[in-house]
């Protein structure tokens, strides 16, 4: 029999909210006496002094956790938060908490939940700090890659504005990834979506004094990541997470070619970082070729 049956349904639902975690204050107010929980509880997991886990661990598990183990002050905060905020794919491996006094970090199944020291306003449920100030906060720790994608998805989905990000920076004296931030505030009107776009931009396009072309475009085939009308040509970013379905990209190709006469360039992280010289010097040619002319300019790596 399950150790929560005798639980109240009021008990229950607490549960199903937190995530399976739950305190011994919240069992004493259910009205589940001292003894019981003595009893009962030896079933269950004790995740830290007076914070119990019944059921399987999850990352969800362990917000909760954390949020109890700072008495009602916690909150949410860094990449956690941003997961929390939807602009994360993936949840990290471990819990960032706010809390105004120290705390001892713990895990909760294989995620560690790390206790900071200082204020963060909190919103929403589970209590987390706002999206800009998650975001800069994951920026003092994180690679530039990270900070590129996340702020990306934010702006794209419109979940912040380059007004409030700005704002939000404005109010540190230090921060980690300024500069990257600022720019990606700038260009936040050029349908940039994902890190390795911002990349292309930064290090293929502008670096290279190449044409900007119209970004997120919509064509009979479907959406292109840009399109240079003039010369007919599509170039497409690939990242590997985003096209599990290749065959779908080279009907799409396909029929680019057999609506519009549109050829297709595709190019990923590589070509954005390693070999952002080369990429710059086909779509170059490409330019020169179906177009007559291209703007173009050397940068100091380019062989």
């Amino acid at each position: 029999m399950s150790t929560t049956t005798f639980f109240p349904s009021e008990l229950r639902r607490l549960l199903d909210d937190q995530a399976s975690v739950v305190t011994h204050r919240q069992l004493r107010e259910a009205g589940i006496s001292g003894r019981v929980i003595e009893r009962a509880s030896r079933g269950w997991a004790r995740l830290t002094r007076g914070i119990y886990l019944i059921g399987t661990a999850t990352w969800h598990s362990a917000v909760y956790a954390g949020l109890l183990s700072g008495a009602g002050d916690g909150v949410v905060g860094g990449r956690a938060a941003a997961y929390l905020h939807g602009v994360l794919r993936d949840p990290p491996k471990s819990v960032t908490i706010w809390v105004p006094t120290p705390r001892h970090d713990f895990y909760v199944g294989e995620w560690r939940v790390r206790f900071r020291r200082g204020h963060r306003r909190g919103t929403r449920e589970p209590r987390r700090s706002p999206l800009e100030e998650s975001l800069l906060d994951m920026a003092s720790d994180g690679h530039e890659l990270e900070i590129v994608d996340a702020v990306a998805r934010a702006l794209a989905d419109r979940r912040t504005t380059p007004s409030r990000l700005i704002q939000a920076l404005d109010q540190r004296e230090r921060q980690r990834h300024s500069k990257v931030v600022r720019e990606m505030c700038d260009a936040s009107s050029s349908g940039i979506e994902s890190a390795l776009e911002w990349l292309f931009l930064r290090n293929v396009i502008r670096r290279h004094g190449l044409p900007e072309p119209p970004r997120q475009v919509s064509t009979a085939p479907g959406r292109v990541d840009m399109l240079y009308d003039d010369a007919n040509l599509v170039v497409e970013l690939d990242g590997m997470r985003d096209h599990a379905d290749w065959s779908h990209d080279m009907f799409r190709d396909n029929d680019h070619v057999l609506d519009a006469d549109r050829r297709t360039m595709r190019y990923g992280f590589r070509a954005a970082n390693a070999q952002a010289c080369r990429a710059a010097s086909q779509i170059r040619d490409a330019l020169r070729i179906h177009s007559g002319a291209a703007t173009f300019q050397r940068c100091r790596a380019c062989p």
